[in-house]
């Protein structure tokens, strides 16, 4: 659990010349896994999934809204689009995991 925390730099990434973003906002790879570990970490201490929204009016996103906000990452609301918008592609993917 030590390890949900994976804190990284600000800043440009190294190879800029290739880029796979088309248009809009760029991604922030470090916000993204903050996100997501704040997701873990949420699932963990609460036993339930957090609910999708970017509202900083539900639970998680206040919390996220706080965290991201507090760490200088920009936007937080579309932190939380990007994370969400994973999710929902996530979810259509077969796996290989048991589930109980």
């Amino acid at each position: 659990m030590g390890e949900l925390l994976r804190l990284k730099p600000f800043g440009e990434p190294a190879n800029t010349s290739k880029s796979i973003h088309t248009g809009g906002h760029p991604a922030d790879d470090a916000v993204d896994t903050l996100v997501a570990d704040l997701a873990l970490l949420w699932l963990h201490a609460t036993g339930e999934a957090p609910r999708s929204s970017r509202s900083d009016k539900r639970p998680f996103g206040r919390l996220a809204h706080f965290v991201l906000e507090k760490a200088g990452a920009g936007s937080p609301e579309n932190a939380l689009r990007r994370f969400w918008a994973s999710v929902k592609r996530h979810k259509g993917r077969p796996s290989n995991i048991p589930v109980e």
